[in-house]
Order: structure tokens, then sequence, then C-alpha cells
């Protein structure tokens, strides 16, 4: 600013002083981590005193300035106005400096935990504001899930399908910023798993009256799970030979790995027997004593794909009037349900249903689980 003279005329007597305004040509440097910022002066004249606008409608801070130089620190609510101009005027001399910052976010965090369940919580934070939904993909080959944002966090439960290590991704809808995080599954339990070693295990129970041709046990096939598949030709209604009580509590998931080896691609009904309490008595959607109408949750009445292996799933759990389960249920948070008068339950498959000898079969593995899955 300079050196001012200034004079005073009192009674016919004059008077001089010659007053110095310090400059305020100093240089201002801001820097910033995630939303906390600071910003430092020097090169200003001792001891003044200086006011910092951080540029986002906070009350400014005032500064004293030591040896020509002082730090001031801040944190940004958000990053939606970045960057800010941040803005340094000297109290005394009114100059000003000006620089701008750029802030950014904490990075989103996802965690995920879990219990002796396959249900998982996942827990999103740190989420930007420019994002209201992120989109989690569970890392199961499932469909990738939106989630609405509170705040600056997100939550979701999710039941996998079975036991592993799966690795959860969560992406902002709209900044994109991206974190993931591992979640280890333990909670599904064995209750059948056939790798298809025997026919005998799957006893026919009704097959087109014209096709006496037995099913045909394969094995060394490289493309089955442990090379051995059960080879259906034509129409045949195959059901597990063992009662398995039912849990009414647990979550029951039935997977089937299919494929068509004929010309025709068969059609197929896949799912769980209900069984009454005499251990012999069929209980069905409809409550009567027939293989037909059973709980198909996995496939009901599905034309299989020219070519190659199809794994289809379905999820069971507890009892109700009606009974839900004689659709197709593949989500596990929407499972069907049995009668009330089912005691036991059994697998069934319909191979190749009402299918001629060019409509062929082959199935590598049933697998029936279970967990115990809060409500």
């Amino acid at each position: 600013m300079g050196a001012y003279t200034i004079t005073a005329v009192c009674g016919g007597e004059t008077a001089t002083a010659v007053v110095t305004i310090p400059d305020l040509t100093g240089d201002l440097t801001v820097t910033a981590t995630v939303l906390d910022a600071s910003a430092t002066v020097t090169g200003l004249s001792d001891d003044q005193a200086v006011t910092v606008d951080w540029g986002d409608g906070t009350a400014p801070d005032t500064v004293s300035l030591t040896d020509g130089a002082g730090t001031a620190t801040h944190t940004y609510a958000d990053a939606t106005g970045s960057p800010y101009t941040v803005t340094v005027t000297g109290n005394t001399s009114g100059a000003v400096l000006t620089a701008d910052v750029t802030v950014t976010p904490p990075p989103l965090t996802v965690t995920a935990t879990t219990a002796a369940d396959p249900q998982t919580t996942v827990t999103v934070t740190g989420i930007w504001a420019e994002d209201t939904t992120v989109t989690v993909d569970y890392g199961d080959a499932g469909t990738p899930e939106q989630l609405p944002v509170t705040g600056t966090a997100a939550t979701a439960a999710h039941i996998y399908p079975q036991n592993g290590t799966y690795t959860v991704t969560v992406t902002g809808d709209v900044t994109g910023q991206t974190d993931s995080a591992d979640v280890t599954i333990a909670g599904w339990t064995d209750v059948v798993v056939d790798p298809m070693t025997s026919d005998a295990m799957w006893p026919a129970l009704v097959y087109s009256t014209a096709l006496t041709t037995p099913a045909e046990m394969i094995t060394g096939d490289a493309s089955a799970e442990d090379g051995n598949l059960l080879r259906d030709t034509g129409y045949h209604l195959r059901e597990y030979p063992d009662n398995i009580e039912l849990d009414p509590t647990a979550l029951y998931r039935i997977a089937f790995r299919v494929r068509s080896s004929g010309t025709t691609p068969p059609q197929t009904y896949l799912g769980i027997s209900g069984i009454a309490a005499d251990g012999t008595t069929r209980v069905n959607g409809n409550g009567d004593d027939s293989p037909g109408a059973q709980y198909f949750a996995a496939a009901q009445r599905a034309t299989l794909p020219e070519s190659g292996w199809t794994e289809y799933v379905g999820y069971l759990r507890g009892k109700s009037a009606p009974a839900t389960g004689g659709s197709e249920h593949h989500d596990p948070d929407d499972p069907g349900t049995f009668l009330e008068e089912v005691v036991y339950i059994r697998p069934i498959m319909s191979l190749a249903y009402k299918g001629d000898t060019t409509a062929v079969m082959d199935v590598d593995t049933v697998r029936l689980t279970s967990a115990q899955v809060p409500a």
C-alpha cells in the first residue's frame, strides 16, 4: 500500500506525520486432503492479522500472522461446491489474496458382515452427496441391486446361494466411486448331494407307456461335474427314495444341473415332493396324493436350451394354506411354502416331460441344502 503523509492544522499550527501501510503482497497456498483444507499465508508484514473466507458460506476465520506467516485449517461439509475459492483479507490494509482448492469426500467404504448363516448385511458409508443411489454387486453371479442412500450411507441384507467367499462391490451411480469387501459364507448344510452314481437312487414313478428304455448311467463325461450323469430318453418322473424330515424353520435350496442331449429340447419340472406323516402318502400343492403338481420351485415346465448345462434353482420354506411352492421361486427372499400336512420331503424331477424318443435329458447333480436364515 505504501507510505502516506498525514497533515493536521489546528489554531494556525500544522503538524505532519508519515504513516506506512504494509503491502499484502505475500503468497497464499491452499491444500486439501479429502474434505480437510489448510491455507498458509507467507511473505506478509509482521503481526498483521487476516481473515480467511473459505468460500462455503461458513463464518470467516481470523488468523494472526507471526513473522509474516500464518496457517488456518478448515473442514468442508461436502464437496458439492468444489472447487472452493478461499479469500484472505488483510484486516489493516484490506488487501486480498485468493486461491482455489479442490476437495473430495472420504472414499466410499463397504463392510460385509455375516453370522453363521448365508445372510449377509452390507453397509456402505462415505457416499458422496451426488449419489442418491448405489449399485451393489454381491459377487454371486446374481443381478446387482440398486440401493437408496440415506444421508451418506446405505445398507442391505442379502442371502447367498452357496457357501464360499464372495467379493461385494458397491458403485456410486453418479460419481462412479467404488469399494469392495470380501465375505465368507458357511451357513448352508448339505441335505442331499447326488452326483448321479446310480439310477437306483431315482426310481421312475411315471414314464411314457411307449418307452421302456431304462435310464443310462454314463461315466467319464468330462463336462459333468463329477464325470457321471443320468440320461433319460423320453418322459420319466423320478423321485428321491428316502424321506427327509421337513424343518419348517429352515430355508431349503434345491438345485438341478441338467442339459438336453436329443434333437428336441425337452421340458422339465424340478423341485421337491411333499410327504405326509405316514411317510408314504404324497401331499402335493393341491393337497392330493399325487406325484404331479408337487412343489416344483426350481422349474415349471421349463424348456431347456438346445445344448449346454443349465442349473435350475428353487427355494422353499415353511408351511401355509394355501401353499405357494407350486410355482417357481428363484429368489431366497421369496421362497415358496408347503402345505401344513407335509412332514417329509424328497427331491423330484420330471425329465423330458411328455417327450418322445427325440427328447433326451441328462442330469449330473442334484443338491438339496438348508440354512437357518432370520425371517
